[in-house]
């Protein structure tokens, strides 16, 4: 059973990495009794997904855009200095560029939220609705 199908990590900074087949992650996980690590992690990338759905559900386009700034603000400061708020807030909700941009645009001209090259500087005070 492939329990890899459509599953991808994605990094926000540098990392290193190896690939290994997923008998030989158990292998050692059993060798080295690591199960309460590893169902520490499974049940953080659970918590994390129910997260996300919990956050998306539901609300409107101005509303998971509005969640993804808060979001990306509480990120740390590297990454967000790093990522651009569109980008970011399209990974995460699939939502058109054009209509982020647009929301965006207007949240920046009611100086709603301070911008600098796409790059999220401050959120001074995102309205409820839009």
């Amino acid at each position: 059973m492939n329990t890899n199908a459509d599953f991808f990590y994605q990094a926000s900074g540098e990392i290193q990495f190896e690939i290994i087949p997923t008998s030989q992650v158990l292998d050692i996980i059993a060798q080295n009794d690591l199960w309460q690590d590893a169902s520490y992690t499974y049940m953080y990338a659970i918590k994390k997904l129910l997260e996300a759905h919990r956050s998306s559900v539901g609300l409107s386009t101005y509303e998971l855009i509005r969640t993804n700034l808060i979001a990306l603000m509480a990120e740390k400061e590297e990454l967000r200095l790093a990522v651009n708020a569109s980008d970011y807030i399209q990974e995460k909700t699939h939502l058109s560029r054009s209509r982020v941009m647009k929301i965006l645009s207007d949240l920046r001209l009611g100086n709603h939220i301070e911008m600098e090259r796409g790059i999220l500087i401050r959120i001074n005070r995102l309205p409820e609705q839009y």
